[in-house]
């Protein structure tokens, strides 16, 4: 993932914009267009012992896609949505997938909780699974570790859940009707405004 993040302790709006939706953004839809769909389901299920608190859910939300100018991913109600989506199999995951992130994120800051972590800290920590997690291009590898594997399935339930709301859509990308003379391959997502076409025409 490219780029610090200025100020992390700060409240969302201070954190540099959209500081986690960054690393493999278009992989994440490249992911729902076709490529390798992992189900946690079929991981350890000793690291769910409870599910996920929604405290945790919208600070996972929060911290990928924050509220600016436009509503971040808790005020496009992706934080109510996403554990539901799990449930039912979306975006390759399951009922205990965002459980078991809470619990891997936990072991790696033990004694304490993720939650209870300084925001500086909880930035540092996502930031550098974020990175290894994509640190390759193309589909997902079988084989990564636990964590890369849940956080996959984590960011891309919450970044696609935002990009298909409302607010996601409407308010925070823009259409244009004829994006171009020439075909794209790469987005910088740092772009703005950030048009509703960039990830279509990357995917179809």
């Amino acid at each position: 993932m490219a780029g610090g993040v200025p100020n992390p302790d700060a409240a969302a709006p201070g954190m540099e914009r959209r500081a986690l939706l960054r690393g493999g953004v278009l992989a994440l839809f490249a992911t729902s267009a076709g490529a390798l769909i992992w189900k946690s389901a079929n991981t350890v299920p000793e690291l769910a012992p409870e599910l996920a608190t929604p405290q945790f859910v919208e600070k996972l939300c929060d911290m990928v896609i924050p509220a600016t100018d436009t509503p971040g991913a808790v005020g496009a109600g992706v934080a109510d949505f996403l554990p539901n989506a799990l449930r039912h199999g979306l975006f390759g995951g399951d009922g205990l997938t965002l459980g078991r992130l809470a619990a891997v994120l936990d072991s790696k800051v033990k004694p304490r909780r993720f939650l209870a972590m300084a925001p500086s800290e909880q930035v540092k920590i996502l930031e550098a699974l974020d990175a290894a997690t994509y640190a390759h291009p193309g589909p997902p590898d079988p084989n990564a570790p636990l964590d890369q594997k849940l956080w996959r399935t984590v960011k891309s339930g919450i970044v696609q859940s935002y990009y298909t709301t409302e607010i996601g859509g409407a308010k925070e990308l823009t259409f244009d009707l004829v994006p171009g003379s020439k075909y794209r391959a790469d987005v910088g997502v740092d772009e703005v405004p950030y048009l509703s076409n960039y990830w279509v025409e990357n995917i179809i």
